[in-house]
């Protein structure tokens, strides 16, 4: 769910809403040039460099002796006396004169192996630092923008100089972050006829997770129109960085942007009828190509490691793997297959879902609920505080305890045992407030989380047997430590009191009680509710439809395999091919699993061997004819069946064979986390009047004829766009 302004929830939740906006940012860069570009120039700095070409744009750079460069922002480094450098850009030698102007300009020249025909240039200067006037290929330009588009077109370029004639300032270095060939164009309301976002997930990675966008684009202009000769089209191509965003009118007339997702272009657009039809997909589909290296781990390798090595084996710069799976081991290889299906089988292996974040970045995130520790800073000793969170049954009776007033109230006394066990309670604090009620050290009860997670609603019963309760208390949000939130609450006179309050992510959540309602008594807290986690709502005021509801078939059992693998006790031959050499040759090599895998040549020479566990990659040369042997220590698999009941009858569901798993605890934990999706059988399919701040995975709450609101996880979500939003949403009942 993506965070959005307190005005934004409630203001879209109006029976009628105001306007709503998309814009569409798409680029039309020449990534064969960026992929071909070669830079020279004619000096810079021990610190600067030529690395125009990079996603990751500087964050920091150096405070030197150029007129009033230096900075109190902490944005600045002090150079050190030699490298390492922490800076990635371009700063030219040369420091120009009181005019601005320099004796030598700087020069940065760019070469391509094949001529290019380039839509601009994009370039990206430091915050404060654009130059003042520049030359491209002998054209003069002005900058006006930390992010100047030079408008004008190159065509069949094989070489591009820029010359940086007037610097920003007296007295300073030319400075140039980022040189993209090429330049993003814009599309908004006015330009949009509809677009279309689709985004899905597979709660246990069994299949791959997908993202697509379309969007349709007035072409009366016949602009991207193939056939027309001074047209973009052929600018365009597959690959391209598109990021959509969502806008919301507020009451006040601002509009509220959300980031709706950053995703690339799938191929070049349609053109029919003046309307032009771009799509796009997430980056997890574009991981296509195939991972061959894996490698059997007698010792084992964490799934986090896994993860890691297949990412970086594709290429990927920006992705996040989540901490649980450093926890999860296998000794398995890969298989070879596809990127994507490599990080699917690590995914369900580790009870993870695979997915892209509306940032682009690929993420393996843990799927499981957290498991929650309650603590408490203080109590008594009959004192249960796991009851106050996990009971669904407030207590009837409690202990009579010789305080002031206590045996007075109304509620249900018992004497207190010499000794255990005792009734159920709910927290009771050691502590006890003065005359007037105040606490002079705060009570504290608490529930910890294992990874962040969001909150919204918590209900609070307090002393349910004497109707007593706190009147002024906190509720303290921690993340890693650190307080990020606080909620205070004052003059209550209830005892149930349910805190609405939306934090995106928390891992400790504390009730601070300050002050309680009778003098000289100890805090209570019987029960802690199960509030919702989020104030995201599908009801019926949204929906245009009642739900179409779907109940999957009970299942009985399911199983989830595990594995081991056993190398033999001695190494056999595992590829055996006769060859005619002319020369060198690479050979990619598939074969059987084996371990110490070596290879040898009659005939010839093996000057590059590789081996995997099902793959080997040799650079072989000679003349004539040649006998290659590649021999290794084949491993013998072996599996076990770990089986979870979930109901006396109904379905088996066939066996996960995962090769990954080969650990028995592992396996039991993934049939039970597969066993719990399969006892949530309802899934409910409604159209509404669409939230772009909801994702695929997103826990939700919706409504039916039967039951208010009530859990469910997105599975599939839909918005489109034709001058107002709307939306389709598929989940999955979280409670039966």
């Amino acid at each position: 769910m993506q965070a959005v302004s307190t005005a934004y929830k409630e203001q879209i939740q109006h029976k009628f809403r105001n306007r709503s906006y998309v814009r569409v940012s798409y680029g039309v860069f020449n990534l064969i040039a960026g992929q071909q570009a070669k830079f020279a120039d004619n000096g810079h700095t021990a610190y600067g460099n030529l690395n125009l070409n990079d996603d990751i744009l500087p964050d920091h750079d150096y405070a030197t002796f150029e007129k009033d460069y230096w900075r109190a922002d902490g944005k600045q480094f002090l150079l050190p006396a030699a490298g390492p450098y922490n800076y990635d850009g371009y700063v030219s030698e040369a420091v120009s004169g009181s005019d601005n102007t320099f004796a030598i300009d700087p020069t940065i020249t760019v070469t391509f192996s094949d001529a290019q025909d380039i839509y601009g240039l994009t370039f990206t200067f430091p915050t404060g630092q654009v130059p003042q006037e520049i030359k491209v290929n002998g054209t003069n330009y002005f900058p006006d923008s930390e992010k100047y588009v030079m408008p004008d077109r190159l065509e069949d370029v094989a070489q591009i100089t820029i010359d940086f004639i007037k610097s920003p300032a007296a007295g300073r270095r030319v400075r140039l972050n980022r040189l993209q060939f090429g330049q993003t164009v814009y599309f908004g309301n006015k330009e949009l006829i509809k677009t279309s976002f689709s985004s899905s997930v597979d709660f246990l990675s069994l299949s791959l997770t997908q993202k697509q966008f379309s969007f349709t684009i007035d072409n009366r202009q016949q602009i991207y129109n193939p056939l027309n000769p001074s047209g973009l089209y052929s600018y365009l191509s597959s690959q391209q960085p598109l990021k959509v965003e969502y806008g919301y009118e507020l009451d006040d007339g601002s509009i509220e942007w959300i980031l709706g997702d950053s995703l690339t272009s799938e191929g070049t657009p349609v053109t029919s009828d003046n309307q032009a039809i771009f799509t796009a997909i997430d980056n997890l589909c574009r991981l296509t190509s195939m991972f061959q290296k894996g490698m059997y781990h007698p010792s084992g390798i964490s799934l986090y490691d896994l993860a890691k090595e297949v990412l970086q084996d594709a290429g990927v710069e920006h992705y996040m793997i989540d901490d649980h799976l450093k926890s999860v081991f296998t000794r398995a290889a890969l298989p070879v297959a596809t990127h994507r299906e490599c990080l699917q089988i690590i995914a369900n292996a580790g009870q993870c879902i695979l997915y892209t974040d509306r940032n682009g970045y690929i993420k393996l995130e843990i799927a499981l609920d957290p498991t929650i520790t309650i603590g408490d800073n203080g109590h008594t000793v009959f004192s249960d505080s796991d009851s106050a969170y996990n009971d669904e049954d407030l207590p009837t009776a409690k202990y009579a305890d010789f305080l002031p007033n206590s045996w007075k109230t109304a509620g249900i006394k018992i004497l207190l045992p010499a000794s255990g066990p005792y009734i159920r309670t709910g927290f009771v604090s050691d502590k006890i407030c003065g005359a007037d009620g105040i606490f002079t050290v705060y009570p504290v009860f608490y529930w910890t989380y294992s990874f962040p997670y969001s909150a919204f609603q918590i209900p609070i019963t307090f002393d349910n047997i004497d109707n007593e309760y706190a009147t002024d208390f906190d509720v303290i949000y921690k993340l890693a430590g650190a307080e990020i939130d606080r909620v205070s609450i004052t003059g209550n006179t209830a005892v149930t009191y349910t805190v609405e309050h939306s934090v995106g992510k928390t891992d400790r959540i504390e009730i601070e009680i300050h002050k309680w309602c009778r003098g000289t008594h100890r805090a209570t807290i019987a029960q802690i509710g199960s509030g919702r986690v989020n104030d995201m709502r599908i009801d019926f005021s949204t929906a245009s439809s009642r739900p179409t509801v779907e109940k999957s078939s009970q299942v009985k059992t399911v199983t989830v395999n595990c594995y081991s693998y056993v190398p033999a006790s001695a190494a056999t031959e595992i590829y055996h091919q006769d060859i005619t050499l002319n020369g060198a040759i690479t050979l990619n090599i598939s074969h059987d699993a084996a371990t110490e895998i070596s290879a040898s040549l009659t005939g010839g020479t093996i000057t590059v061997q590789e081996h995997y566990t099902y793959y080997s990659v040799l650079v072989i040369s000679g003349s004539g004819t040649a006998t290659l042997s590649i021999t290794g220590k084949m491993l013998t698999t072996a599996s076990v069946g770990v089986v979870k009941q979930i109901n006396p009858q109904g379905e088996d569901k066939p066996a996960l064979t995962n090769p990954l798993i080969t650990d028995l605890t592992n396996a039991q934990n993934t049939a039970v986390w597969i066993a719990d999706y399969f006892g949530k059988r309802n899934s409910l399919t409604t159209g509404y009047r669409g939230n772009p701040e909801a994702d695929a995975h997103d826990l939700v709450y919706m409504e039916s004829e039967f039951e208010g609101l009530f859990p469910a996880r997105i599975m599939e979500h839909k918005i489109e766009f034709n001058g107002a939003l709307s939306g389709t949403v598929k989940a999955v009942k979280m409670n039966g």
